[in-house]
């Protein structure tokens, strides 16, 4: 599980939150319940934290669509040079100086 995602876990402080409502005092259970909700807010503003949360739906896939579009441009770019003259020209001219 990723750092990110163990923030999220709020299952163990539901389970603390409900043996204390059946198992414990009122100033438990008020314990119990101030910790649920501070978990809950700290979610809340790890949540803001993170980028493109302020992004609608859809402009998040415009931007993702941008960026994958920027990849394959580079990718192609990538290819190219791999293949040009120049590199080939220029591996074979250090290999010939090694030997």
């Amino acid at each position: 599980m990723t750092e990110l995602s163990s923030q999220f876990e709020l299952l163990p402080i539901v389970l603390e939150l409900l043996d204390s409502i059946n198992n414990k005092s009122k100033n438990d259970v008020v314990r119990s319940v101030k910790a649920f909700k501070d978990k809950i807010e700290s979610c809340q503003r790890l949540l803001k934290t993170l980028p493109g949360t302020d992004l609608s739906k859809s402009k998040q896939n415009k931007l993702l669509q941008q960026e994958l579009q920027l990849l394959e441009e580079k990718k192609k770019l990538l290819r190219k040079f791999e293949n040009s003259k120049i590199l080939h020209e220029f591996v074979t001219s250090e290999n010939d100086q090694k030997d």
